[in-house]
């Protein structure tokens, strides 16, 4: 007897035959059929169906394969093959505690996703009853919060003071690489950000890097105030390039300078931790650069830490159109 012919045996033969051997009411053994049916969707069946619901919604596929992945390798053996309404807080527990202490942030992220799944599983009628893998008023009785088990690991970052003799260096550097590096600290942007610029972005009179929605992680659109050594980086750029197509071109026919250039240029450790002194110094430019004016200081934009370096050499980047 196959799989599929003993769950049919046991949800819908049986318990027809019993009812009528009782004489219960069609109506309810219609409706118990039913909703024992819709419970037997196994977890990684649910598991699917909220991805494929779901992955229009998310920025990229390597989201969508990392909650595969996740699944697959931590819950997906202890009940990816379990109706997904026999799931209980035991088996979600015994799913997390192996890594709650030792992979925190993949432990925390996993536990969402599988509410998440149980969540869309109840709300398609594939079980009832409370979400044991709710956080309030339920595994946190059982598991310690992650603030006090999680360790922080920060990303290496160059010293402010450095960074002005840093950008002197780079500029003695020869290469699209080197630009490009020098724009992304000059703007404190990501990195796929910059090497995807396209000078139809840029308004070089006003001074503006307007970022499409779609290359932003809110996925809203985002204006970067240029200063003054960003500016002539890239009149320099838009000569060597006509001001067409990317702003740092790759050696392909119509492609972008790769991450990987970058990398190659610099150093990997280097470019992380620049670019990430980078970012929090655009969060913290009064304590990064005391010669900025007030008003820049008052920007809440991402992107001022190494023109403020620069400033060192170039004076203040002036205050930019509100």
């Amino acid at each position: 007897m196959t799989l599929a012919v003993a769950r049919w045996h046991r949800v819908i033969v049986v318990p027809v035959t019993h009812q009528r051997q009782r004489g219960d009411a069609g109506g309810d053994l219609v409706a118990g059929v039913i909703r024992r049916r819709r419970q037997l969707h196994e977890h990684r069946e649910c598991a699917e169906g909220y991805i494929a619901d779901h992955k229009a919604g998310w920025k990229n596929a390597k989201h969508a394969a990392q909650w595969g992945a996740t699944l697959a390798t931590y819950a997906h053996p202890v009940f990816g093959d379990l109706p997904v309404g026999q799931v209980e807080s035991e088996h979600v527990l015994k799913v997390l505690r192996p890594i709650w202490t030792e992979k925190t942030e993949t432990a925390r992220r996993l536990r969402g996703r599988i509410e998440s799944i149980l969540d869309w599983a109840k709300a398609n009628r594939h079980r009832e009853g409370d979400n044991p893998a709710r956080w309030r008023g339920g595994l946190e009785t059982s598991l310690a919060s992650h603030a006090k088990v999680r360790t922080a690991r920060h990303h290496p970052a160059l010293p402010y003071a450095e960074l002005p003799a840093f950008m002197r260096e780079l500029q003695r550097q020869e290469g699209l690489a080197a630009w490009a590096l020098q724009f992304t600290i000059l703007s404190a942007a990501r990195t796929s950000e910059v090497l995807l610029a396209q000078w139809q972005e840029f308004d070089l009179e006003k001074g503006v890097w307007t970022v499409p929605g779609v290359r932003m992680k809110s996925r809203r659109e985002h204006r970067v105030p240029l200063s003054k050594p960003a500016l002539a980086l890239l009149q320099t750029r838009h000569d060597a390039t006509a001001g067409k197509g990317f702003v740092f071109p790759g050696e392909r026919p119509r492609k972008p300078l790769s991450n990987m250039a970058i990398r190659r240029k610099a150093g990997r450790a280097v470019v992380r931790s620049i670019v990430n002194d980078g970012r929090n110094a655009g969060q913290r430019p009064t304590m990064i650069c005391a010669s900025l004016t007030s008003s820049v200081s008052r920007l809440r934009v991402t992107g001022t830490a190494a023109a403020c370096a620069a400033s060192s050499r170039h004076g203040p980047t002036g205050t930019p159109s509100k």
